[in-house]
């Protein structure tokens, strides 16, 4: 049951994902979101894979995915809400 959460929850946030990328070419044409997704996204999962390999005998991995993904799902989350306060203009 564990694995098909996981899997569920694996599947979400790629969807959810592509589905930012998608928003934000429809919100700001005149610039490439999904270069700028990509280059606030890499330094942040890099950091983190390094910290949990590092890390990895002292981590609950149950507890690690599930902070994971709530942290992912708010993020996603922040940023429509931040696009909503600015009404979509951009800066």
């Amino acid at each position: 049951m564990e694995c098909w959460f996981l899997g569920l929850g694996c599947l979400i946030s790629w969807n959810s994902m592509l589905t930012i990328g998608d928003y934000y070419y429809q919100i700001f044409p005149s610039y490439n979101p999904a270069r700028v997704l990509t280059l606030v996204y890499q330094p942040f999962a890099l950091g983190s894979m390094a910290i949990v390999s590092y890390n990895e005998a002292n981590i609950d991995t149950r507890k690690q995915n599930m902070f994971s993904y709530a942290l992912f799902c708010f993020s996603t989350l922040g940023l429509l809400l931040i696009d909503m306060a600015t009404s979509g203009e951009e800066g």
